[in-house]
């Protein structure tokens, strides 16, 4: 018998291999399970949710650079706070992960020494080119492997489980509902 642990309180949940929802002993909260991926006996994706500790996620609305600042993004603040000189992840879908600097953050043309989620900002890193960044890329602080992730929600999910997918997908990154819709849709439509 596979065990999983509950979404909700992190109690062990008991997995018979034949439904997809698991009910938890200790809060009765539901927990979709993917009986497709554990009945071969092996879990074909590395992702692990307990290693995701996303601070702060970003999705990058635009990129461009500046002359003698460095490169710049901006985008909604889907969840944490980001401050001057913290250290950052773009993470692209296909797996790509380049570490920089917040060096300067804006909000029309004001500088700010640190922002909260809700706010629309402008991040100025180092370390970074605008070639290395597109449109799409997330800006996180914190661990997420983002490939691991895409691996597990393709090989977890079905098209017809896609509430579920972008549920999880929303968990793990700290993107809001709209921005993980977007990122699941990419995601199936490969």
């Amino acid at each position: 018998m596979q065990m999983y642990k509950c979404g909700s309180c992190g109690g062990e949940l008991e997995y018979d291999g034949k439904s997809s929802i698991c009910i938890c002993s200790y809060c009765g909260s539901r927990n979709a399970v993917s009986p497709d991926v554990y009945i071969a006996g092996e879990n074909q994706s590395d992702y692990r949710e307990e290693n995701a500790a996303v601070e702060f996620s970003m999705l990058i609305d635009s990129v461009f650079s500046l002359s003698g600042r460095g490169t710049a993004v901006t985008g909604h603040i889907e969840s944490g706070r980001i401050s001057v000189n913290d250290c950052v992840k773009i993470l692209s879908d296909d797996g790509n992960e380049i570490c920089c600097t917040v060096i300067e953050i804006e909000q029309f043309r004001k500088k700010l020494n640190s922002a909260k989620k809700g706010e629309h900002i402008g991040l100025i890193l180092s370390g970074v080119t605008k070639q290395q960044i597109q449109r799409g890329d997330m800006v996180i602080k914190g661990n997420l492997d983002l490939a691991a992730l895409n691996r597990h929600i393709i090989s977890c999910y079905s098209t017809s489980e896609k509430i579920m997918a972008i549920d999880k997908y929303r968990k793990a990154t700290g993107l809001g509902l709209k921005a993980a819709k977007e990122k699941v849709e990419r995601l199936f439509a490969r």
